[in-house]
């Protein structure tokens, strides 16, 4: 190569690396890409998403922390393999792949967080299309993946890829990405050019360039083993800073133009815990002196706040007030305890700052409670500048005028919304430091807002105050905001829900359910020398999509438990196992003196759980199949194409089912609640597969019918397995004052006569009350004796606790699920 061409090269790339210039501004060169420097700018790199996209992400919601979370894989799947959620928080460990060859791994140290950016550059549909399909396609290696984005982001020719590599890709990708990089112009002018520059360039960026350069070199032609490539791909020593390095808490969220907040939490390049907000619904009051009032969910969580009327001005800047608390009521729903929500009434403490600050005043020091007015003053300034640089940056985004949707008059509102939050958050921390989790509705409020406002700048007039994600605004300073949202649009009274006409299943009201693909979300980190991470919707290997009880990323993650030590999955396996104990040491009946005592559940007021304990393992078993068949992350197998209908689970008779026993168990005992169970779980699953048949079909509308009503079943069943964990408890503790226990010597004699005499009348009976074929008896009937019977040291209470306890972990997981209004009209 000439001096002049190598000069000319020089020039691109340090006038792409410093201002952003289009690389393309020099038509005779090839396509260059400098991983994780792009500005959004670059339109001939391949892969160009950097730091200086990252732009949506909010400082302000560092302080919030959902109550709880739900488990994202636990949601049903759309029609091209999204996951849909509905309103409320979500978790998902997923697996993550490296965008940033030559980067180090994320770090774990104060300010290495990551954050939102849209991927970006002539390679970024490459790649979001092999990350989304990467979850249908199980069979695929994770490395596998991963080496071929190295790749493609290191531009290797696609003709000279291993087989192996080359059949990956097109396994994942449509034909016209492949026909590209078919036609991919010959890179090894890039590996010279590139050779010869990389002296000339900053340390970290000679590190990566020279990374792609050797991953160039190894990747054409047969494959080294993975622990080969990752030595070249990944970075080893200390990560160095860049110039325009931002420090960035982990866990910040941002704001993804897709509907909702994300923040991550990656472990190693391999997987991150992802979480995701959809804020839903929310009601919110505002003054006529613009004070927030009061804000609820549609869960019936809420924050009502009456004001003292002695505010005041803040000398230097009239157009703020200081607002004093008089009385603030928080109302806080534990989802898998409904009738035992957290209630907590604060007096005469905390303030809110209303209206839009300039930054000009110079606010007193005062006392008591007012004693930080000068930092909060400083506070609402940054609130400000956060504010309109995220609706203007949500504008840029889409391509709108500054102004788009009422810009100007949402910025004061969100702001006095932010400020409001901030000050209960303040408040909580002096009063109850571990209730700081009440002020969520005031925070989610906001989110809402920004939710909406970003819909109607995508889509001028698309929101609607009866959309899933909605703030409806009321009271006498309502109308800025409800303007600014939606326009001159009539204001509802009650808000406004989802509903379905009666006949085809046309879909009539608004979208309850969101669709959420990690794939579009690029994790990047605020030092620019780490790792971008691409996401998938695959679980992690060591999946720990843990219940709403678990650590708070957040705030204690030195305290972070073993993350394998809760698996969603082994839930049922746990449960199904301790029941195994109990079915292989006993036949439970003969504990008793009174078998149909037993049956009915007298004796020991809930442990009968079923007719003569036989039937009952049957019971269970089909509990825990279909359990786990709708926990299942795939879509329903087999399709029915019956999926414009509604199955709501049957009322279980138990007086029927128990006929001939001269005092049947009550509803709200253990077989009571267990055969309700069975009678949800079997709607459930017909939902399920009524779902797989309209995503087969391609029928949006029924898939979000489909799935709403999946999801609504889920969440009674987490009720019922809460309950029936109370039931267990009981029962083992009336087990354990008889001093009740099993022997083998049981089991075995229990195994004879099953084996000997089948099935009574009297079992035969109930299990065709509860709907079983003789097929399935002849199966529960072999199952049975299949069984072993082993010496165990464990007392039947013990036994019956751990069941209870497996039972807990689900219902709690289930229960968090939202609740679907739309239900109640079936």
């Amino acid at each position: 190569m000439t001096r002049r061409p190598l000069m000319i090269a020089l020039c691109a790339i340090m006038l792409a690396l410093v201002s952003h210039t289009a690389v393309e501004a020099f038509p005779g060169l090839p396509d260059i890409s400098i991983p994780g420097l792009g500005g959004g700018n670059t339109p001939d790199q391949w892969f160009a998403t950097g730091l200086a996209d990252a732009v949506t992400d909010v400082p302000f919601l560092d302080h919030y922390d959902p109550a709880m979370r739900v488990p994202a894989q636990e949601m049903p799947r759309g029609i091209d393999g999204e996951m849909m959620l509905g309103p409320g928080a979500y978790d998902l460990w997923a697996q993550s792949y490296c965008l940033t060859p030559g980067g180090h791994r994320p770090g774990g140290g104060r300010g290495d967080g990551y954050v939102f950016a849209p991927a970006k550059g002539k390679g970024a549909s490459t790649v979001d299309t092999i990350l989304r399909n990467a979850w249908m396609h199980p069979e695929i290696d994770q490395h596998d993946i991963q080496v071929l984005l190295w790749a493609l982001i290191a531009q290797t020719p696609f003709n000279q890829l291993d087989p192996k590599l080359q059949h990956v890709a097109e396994t994942l990708l449509s034909k016209k990405d492949l026909d590209a990089m078919h036609q991919a112009a010959n890179m090894n002018q890039i590996g010279e050019i590139l050779s010869q520059a990389s002296a000339y360039l900053p340390g970290p960026v000679q590190q990566i360039l020279n990374a792609e350069s050797t991953l160039r070199g190894m990747l054409s032609g047969a494959l080294p083993a993975y622990n080969e490539i990752e030595s070249i791909a990944v970075a080893v020593g200390e990560a160095t800073h860049m110039d325009g390095d931002r420090e960035i808490p982990t866990g910040r969220w941002s704001y993804n133009p897709n509907g909702y907040f994300i923040s991550f939490f990656p472990e190693g390049y391999t997987q991150t815990l992802i979480e995701v907000v959809n804020p839903g619904s929310l009601r919110i009051s505002i003054d006529k002196i613009g004070r927030v009032s009061c804000v609820a969910d549609q869960s019936g969580n809420s924050v009502e706040i009456d004001y003292d009327e002695k505010a005041f001005a803040l000398q230097g800047d009239a157009t703020v007030k200081v607002c004093p608390f008089k009385t603030v009521r928080f109302k806080q729903i534990v989802a898998y305890q409904p009738d035992k929500p957290v209630t907590l009434e604060v007096q005469g403490k905390g303030y809110a700052l209303v209206g839009l600050p300039g930054g000009q005043a110079t606010p007193p020091a005062g006392a008591g409670s007012l004693r930080s007015v000068p930092a909060r003053y400083r506070d609402a300034v940054a609130l400000r500048k956060q504010v309109e640089s995220l609706t203007a940056n949500i504008c840029k985004i889409n391509k709108k005028p500054e102004d788009a949707a009422s810009r100007k008059s949402m910025i004061p509102v969100l702001v006095n919304i932010a400020s409001c939050a901030e000050g209960l958050r303040e408040m909580l921390l002096a009063e109850s430091p571990d209730q700081g989790t009440l002020a969520n509705p005031v925070y989610e409020a906001f989110m809402a807002g920004v939710v909406v406002f970003g819909e109607n700048v995508r889509k001028p007039g698309s929101a609607r105050e009866d959309d899933a994600c909605r703030l409806v605004a009321y009271g006498e300073g309502a109308g800025a905001l409800h303007r600014a949202l939606y326009g001159n649009a009539k204001r509802l009274a009650q808000g406004g829900r989802v509903a379905y006409d009666g006949g085809d299943g046309a879909h009539v009201g608004p979208k309850w359910l969101k669709p959420f693909e990690p794939s579009n979300s690029i994790s990047q980190p605020g030092n620019q020398s780490r790792q971008r991470l691409g996401l998938s919707s695959r679980n992690s290997d060591h999946d720990s999509s843990r219940p709403p009880g678990r650590r708070n990323p957040r705030r204690d993650k030195e305290k972070d438990p073993d993350k394998d030590t809760w698996k969603n999955k082994e839930i049922l396996v746990k449960a199904r196992e301790c029941m195994g104990y109990i079915e292989n040491m006993t036949d439970l009946s003969s504990l008793f003196d009174d078998p149909a005592q037993f049956a009915t559940g007298k004796a020991t007021s809930g442990l009968g759980l079923d007719m003569q304990g036989t039937v009952k393992d049957g019971m269970f078993n089909m509990i825990f199949e279909n359990a786990g068949i709708i926990s299942a992350s795939l879509g329903g197998d087999p399709p029915r194409p019956d999926f414009n209908e509604v199955t709501m689970p049957e009322k279980v008779d138990i007086a029927a089912v128990c006929q001939g026993l001269k005092q049947p168990p009550a509803a709200d005992s253990l077989l009571g609640v267990m055969l309700e169970l069975d009678s949800v779980l079997r709607a459930a699953r017909i939902a399920r597969d009524r779902l797989g048949g309209a995503v087969q079909a391609g029928n949006a509308a029924a898939v979000e019918r489909q799935g709403m009503v999946l999801v609504e079943l889920k969440r009674r069943a987490g009720l019922l397995w809460m309950k029936a964990a109370t039931r267990l408890e009981q029962a083992a503790d009336r087990a354990e004052k008889r001093g009740l226990n099993a022997t083998p010597e049981q089991a075995s004699a229990a195994l004879a006569r099953l084996k000997s005499a089948g099935f009574n009348k009297a079992e035969q009976e109930a299990a065709k009350r509860l709907g079983w074929s003789a097929q399935h008896l002849d199966e529960i009937r072999a199952h049975r004796l299949s069984l072993t019977p082993t010496s165990y040291s464990k007392p039947l209470a013990e036994a019956l606790r751990e069941i209870a306890a497996s039972y807990r972990e689900l219902g709690e997981m289930w229960a968090c699920l939202p609740t679907v209004d739309a239900l109640r009209k079936y």
